[in-house]
């Protein structure tokens, strides 16, 4: 998961963007027990959920409804940001942005991580064409958009540097999901 990709170090305060029910959240509550855990996501349902799941399982977190393009958070406030499939659920230009905003709110020296969906340049032709499926046939209208993209290239246009990426292995599969995009503020 993308909380094993956060780099060693000690933080102080993590925003997942687009946490959902917290699925992605608890991981890092769980590497990083002293951190100060946020997570944002525009749907109120599904941060009860999370809030509920945290409760359930003995955890701290601060759950906001907010947009992850805009997050209201202060300059530099977090030594880490995250995202976990998100980026292919949001048209390319407000991929950008969020990847803009990641880098104001994150602090010099800090971390902005994602985990998503394998870009289309890593794959062979038959597999992107499979999973290009996912664009007409299963309510996906941004996959495409993102997954011909460059999220390296969003990050360093939006400045961050030591930026890397690589896929994690599916046990018994071609895939490898999440693909791990990170780069340093």
């Amino acid at each position: 998961p993308v909380a094993d990709a956060v780099p060693d170090l000690e933080p102080t305060r993590i925003l997942d963007l687009g946490c959902g029910i917290g699925g992605s959240t608890m991981p890092l509550a769980d590497r990083f027990p002293g951190a100060q855990i946020y997570g944002i996501d525009l749907a109120e349902p599904m941060l009860r959920a999370a809030h509920h799941l945290f409760e359930e399982n003995g955890k701290r977190a601060v759950f906001v409804q907010g947009d992850a393009a805009e997050t209201g958070f202060a300059d530099g406030f977090f030594d880490v940001v995250t995202a976990t499939i998100l980026f292919h659920e949001v048209p390319v230009e407000l991929g950008r942005q969020i990847v803009r905003e990641a880098y104001r709110i994150v602090r010099p020296g800090g971390w902005f991580v994602v985990g998503d969906v394998e870009p289309y340049r890593h794959l062979t032709p038959y597999r992107a064409f499979m999973s290009d499926w996912q664009t007409n046939n299963n309510g996906e209208p941004f996959w495409r958009g993102f997954l011909e993209s460059d999220l390296t290239e969003w990050f360093r246009d939006a400045g961050f540097n030591s930026v890397e990426t690589w896929g994690t292995p599916v046990p018994g599969s071609p895939r490898r999901n999440p693909w791990i995009t990170r780069g340093q503020k």
